[in-house]
Protein backbone atom coordinates (compact mmCIF):
# COMPACT_ATOMS: atom_id res chain seq x y z
CA UNK A 1 0.00 0.00 0.00
CA UNK A 2 2.82 2.41 0.86
CA UNK A 3 4.54 1.60 -2.41
CA UNK A 4 1.28 2.29 -4.26
CA UNK A 5 0.92 5.63 -2.51
CA UNK A 6 4.50 6.50 -3.38
CA UNK A 7 3.92 5.70 -7.04
CA UNK A 8 0.80 7.82 -7.12
CA UNK A 9 2.60 10.64 -5.34
CA UNK A 10 5.34 10.57 -7.94
CA UNK A 11 2.82 10.59 -10.78
CA UNK A 12 0.87 13.45 -9.27
CA UNK A 13 4.05 15.43 -8.67
CA UNK A 14 4.99 14.98 -12.31
CA UNK A 15 1.54 16.14 -13.41
CA UNK A 16 1.72 19.21 -11.19
CA UNK A 17 5.25 20.10 -12.28
CA UNK A 18 4.26 20.07 -15.94
CA UNK A 19 1.13 22.10 -15.29
CA UNK A 20 -1.16 19.14 -15.93
CA UNK A 21 -2.97 19.28 -12.59
CA UNK A 22 -5.15 22.18 -13.69
CA UNK A 23 -8.74 22.29 -12.50
CA UNK A 24 -9.86 22.87 -16.08
CA UNK A 25 -11.78 19.78 -17.30
CA UNK A 26 -9.96 19.69 -20.64
CA UNK A 27 -6.44 20.19 -19.29
CA UNK A 28 -3.97 17.50 -20.46
CA UNK A 29 -3.06 14.80 -17.96
CA UNK A 30 0.22 12.94 -17.78
CA UNK A 31 -0.34 9.54 -19.50
CA UNK A 32 0.92 7.48 -16.56
CA UNK A 33 -1.37 9.37 -14.18
CA UNK A 34 -4.28 8.89 -16.54
CA UNK A 35 -3.65 5.14 -16.67
CA UNK A 36 -3.61 4.93 -12.88
CA UNK A 37 -6.84 6.90 -12.61
CA UNK A 38 -8.61 4.73 -15.19
CA UNK A 39 -7.28 1.57 -13.53
CA UNK A 40 -8.53 2.70 -10.14
CA UNK A 41 -11.95 3.50 -11.60
CA UNK A 42 -12.19 -0.01 -13.08
CA UNK A 43 -11.15 -1.57 -9.77
CA UNK A 44 -14.26 -0.09 -8.16
CA UNK A 45 -16.05 -3.08 -9.66
CA UNK A 46 -13.99 -5.70 -7.84
CA UNK A 47 -12.52 -4.21 -4.64
CA UNK A 48 -14.23 -4.72 -1.30
CA UNK A 49 -13.94 -3.50 2.27
CA UNK A 50 -10.86 -1.55 3.29
CA UNK A 51 -9.30 -1.75 -0.18
CA UNK A 52 -12.43 -0.24 -1.73
CA UNK A 53 -12.49 2.55 0.85
CA UNK A 54 -8.83 3.26 0.21
CA UNK A 55 -9.47 3.42 -3.53
CA UNK A 56 -12.38 5.82 -3.01
CA UNK A 57 -10.21 8.09 -0.88
CA UNK A 58 -7.27 7.99 -3.28
CA UNK A 59 -9.42 9.02 -6.24
CA UNK A 60 -11.51 11.54 -4.33
CA UNK A 61 -8.88 13.15 -2.12
CA UNK A 62 -5.36 12.53 -3.38
CA UNK A 63 -6.13 12.66 -7.10
CA UNK A 64 -9.39 14.58 -6.87
CA UNK A 65 -8.54 17.60 -8.99
CA UNK A 66 -7.26 15.43 -11.83
CA UNK A 67 -9.59 12.45 -11.54
CA UNK A 68 -12.97 14.21 -11.31
CA UNK A 69 -13.62 14.50 -15.09
CA UNK A 70 -12.82 10.80 -15.52
CA UNK A 71 -15.10 9.85 -12.64
CA UNK A 72 -17.92 12.01 -13.98
CA UNK A 73 -17.62 10.19 -17.30
CA UNK A 74 -17.70 6.82 -15.53
CA UNK A 75 -20.73 7.81 -13.46
CA UNK A 76 -22.59 8.84 -16.58
CA UNK A 77 -21.68 5.94 -18.85
CA UNK A 78 -19.96 2.95 -17.23
CA UNK A 79 -21.85 -0.31 -17.64
CA UNK A 80 -21.01 -1.71 -14.19
CA UNK A 81 -23.19 -0.31 -11.37
CA UNK A 82 -20.48 -1.15 -8.82
CA UNK A 83 -18.11 1.13 -10.68
CA UNK A 84 -20.75 3.86 -10.91
CA UNK A 85 -21.47 3.55 -7.19
CA UNK A 86 -17.78 3.67 -6.34
CA UNK A 87 -17.10 6.80 -8.34
CA UNK A 88 -20.24 8.41 -6.91
CA UNK A 89 -18.71 7.93 -3.47
CA UNK A 90 -15.37 9.33 -4.62
CA UNK A 91 -17.03 12.37 -6.15
CA UNK A 92 -18.65 13.13 -2.82
CA UNK A 93 -15.28 12.88 -1.12
CA UNK A 94 -13.70 15.15 -3.73
CA UNK A 95 -15.93 18.15 -2.89
CA UNK A 96 -15.29 19.35 -6.43
CA UNK A 97 -18.13 21.46 -7.81
CA UNK A 98 -17.83 19.83 -11.23
CA UNK A 99 -19.32 16.66 -9.73
CA UNK A 100 -22.63 18.14 -8.57
CA UNK A 101 -24.73 17.91 -11.73
CA UNK A 102 -23.51 14.41 -12.57
CA UNK A 103 -24.42 13.28 -9.04
CA UNK A 104 -27.84 14.91 -9.31
CA UNK A 105 -28.47 13.19 -12.64
CA UNK A 106 -27.40 9.81 -11.25
CA UNK A 107 -29.46 10.25 -8.09
CA UNK A 108 -32.55 10.98 -10.16
CA UNK A 109 -32.11 8.61 -13.06
CA UNK A 110 -29.54 5.83 -12.68
CA UNK A 111 -30.98 2.41 -13.49
CA UNK A 112 -29.53 0.91 -10.30
CA UNK A 113 -31.14 1.73 -6.94
CA UNK A 114 -27.87 1.42 -5.05
CA UNK A 115 -26.16 3.89 -7.36
CA UNK A 116 -29.05 6.34 -7.00
CA UNK A 117 -28.80 6.21 -3.21
CA UNK A 118 -25.02 6.56 -3.18
CA UNK A 119 -25.20 9.49 -5.58
CA UNK A 120 -27.89 11.11 -3.42
CA UNK A 121 -25.75 10.80 -0.31
CA UNK A 122 -22.72 12.26 -2.11
CA UNK A 123 -24.91 15.07 -3.42
CA UNK A 124 -25.95 15.88 0.13
CA UNK A 125 -22.28 16.13 1.11
CA UNK A 126 -22.29 19.20 -1.17
CA UNK A 127 -25.31 20.48 0.82
CA UNK A 128 -27.49 20.02 -2.24
CA UNK A 129 -30.99 19.19 -1.00
CA UNK A 130 -31.94 17.32 -4.16
CA UNK A 131 -30.50 14.23 -2.49
CA UNK A 132 -33.07 14.09 0.31
CA UNK A 133 -36.10 12.68 -1.58
CA UNK A 134 -33.90 9.93 -3.01
CA UNK A 135 -32.78 8.84 0.45
CA UNK A 136 -36.40 8.87 1.55
CA UNK A 137 -36.89 6.12 -1.06
CA UNK A 138 -34.50 3.94 0.92
CA UNK A 139 -36.68 4.30 4.01
CA UNK A 140 -39.54 2.70 2.06
CA UNK A 141 -37.43 -0.17 0.73
CA UNK A 142 -38.43 -3.80 1.26
CA UNK A 143 -34.77 -4.50 2.04
CA UNK A 144 -34.06 -3.98 5.79
CA UNK A 145 -30.36 -3.37 5.13
CA UNK A 146 -31.18 -0.62 2.64
CA UNK A 147 -33.57 0.93 5.15
CA UNK A 148 -30.82 0.81 7.79
CA UNK A 149 -28.32 2.48 5.47
CA UNK A 150 -30.86 5.13 4.53
CA UNK A 151 -31.68 6.19 8.07
CA UNK A 152 -28.05 5.97 9.20
CA UNK A 153 -27.03 8.36 6.44
CA UNK A 154 -29.87 10.75 7.18
CA UNK A 155 -28.95 10.76 10.87
CA UNK A 156 -25.29 11.32 10.01
CA UNK A 157 -26.14 14.24 7.74
CA UNK A 158 -28.77 15.99 9.86
CA UNK A 159 -28.71 14.56 13.40
CA UNK A 160 -32.44 13.81 12.95
CA UNK A 161 -34.41 10.59 12.61
CA UNK A 162 -38.07 11.67 13.04
CA UNK A 163 -38.76 8.45 14.92
CA UNK A 164 -37.88 6.16 12.03
CA UNK A 165 -36.86 2.62 12.96
CA UNK A 166 -35.89 0.34 10.07
CA UNK A 167 -37.19 -2.79 11.83
CA UNK A 168 -40.57 -1.31 12.76
CA UNK A 169 -43.82 -2.53 11.23
CA UNK A 170 -44.63 -1.04 7.80
CA UNK A 171 -47.36 1.34 9.07
CA UNK A 172 -45.00 2.82 11.68
CA UNK A 173 -42.22 3.17 9.13
CA UNK A 174 -44.56 4.94 6.74
CA UNK A 175 -45.65 7.36 9.47
CA UNK A 176 -42.01 8.23 10.12
CA UNK A 177 -41.28 8.69 6.40
CA UNK A 178 -44.28 11.02 6.25
CA UNK A 179 -42.71 13.04 9.07
CA UNK A 180 -39.44 13.24 7.12
CA UNK A 181 -41.31 14.45 4.06
CA UNK A 182 -43.34 16.95 6.08
CA UNK A 183 -40.11 18.31 7.57
CA UNK A 184 -38.60 18.66 4.11
CA UNK A 185 -41.68 20.48 2.85
CA UNK A 186 -41.75 22.77 5.89
CA UNK A 187 -38.09 23.85 5.83
CA UNK A 188 -37.78 23.79 2.04
CA UNK A 189 -34.63 22.98 0.09
CA UNK A 190 -32.74 25.94 1.56
CA UNK A 191 -33.52 24.98 5.15
CA UNK A 192 -32.83 21.32 4.48
CA UNK A 193 -29.46 22.21 2.96
CA UNK A 194 -28.63 24.35 5.97
CA UNK A 195 -29.32 21.39 8.26
CA UNK A 196 -26.65 19.24 6.61
CA UNK A 197 -23.49 18.78 8.62
CA UNK A 198 -20.09 19.34 7.03
CA UNK A 199 -18.68 16.97 4.42
CA UNK A 200 -16.05 14.37 5.26
CA UNK A 201 -13.39 16.81 4.06
CA UNK A 202 -13.16 20.45 5.07
CA UNK A 203 -11.43 21.64 1.90
CA UNK A 204 -13.69 22.39 -1.04
CA UNK A 205 -13.10 22.98 -4.73
CA UNK A 206 -15.37 24.96 -7.02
Amino acid sequence: MLACRAALAAALAAAVSCGCASMEPDAPVDPSTERQILDRIEKMGTLRGVELEENIRMLGEFLGGISVPYMVDALRSHGNPKVRGGVASSLGVSQDGRAVQALADAAAGDSDTGVRLTAAYSLLLFRDARGFPILFEALRSDDPMRRRVGIDRLRELTGLDHGYEPQAAPPRREEAVARWEAWFKEVGPTGASASIRGPRRSATRQ
